[in-house]
């Protein structure tokens, strides 16, 4: 069963490393819903984060993939708990107000 995941890269300021990271996911057939680029420390490092939908198996490899590319320095996944709001708790919470 597919869920979504967020996968966090931060490796060097390089050109090439954002078309390797996109190239792991294609190869794959795991769809980027979302992809952000932004300046980490310094102008030297990067950080990469992306929400992908696929399996827990498949980000594990993606991940193991990834940290196996030249300019990454490390890379963490992490699952999207669904949030679920109890309506009768919400309701109750506006009644008494």
């Amino acid at each position: 069963m597919n869920n979504t995941y967020t996968i966090h890269v931060l490796g060097n300021n390089e050109p090439n490393l954002l078309v390797r990271i996109a190239l792991v996911c294609n190869r794959r057939r795991v769809h980027i819903k979302n992809l952000n680029v932004a300046e980490f420390i310094n102008k030297k490092q990067y950080s990469y984060t992306m929400i992908v939908e696929t399996t827990s198996i498949w980000a594990e490899h993606i991940a193991k993939q990834l940290e196996k590319q030249i300019d990454v320095h490390s890379v963490n996944y992490f699952a999207h708990v669904p949030m679920t709001v109890n309506r009768s708790a919400q309701a109750a919470s506006t009644y008494f107000e």
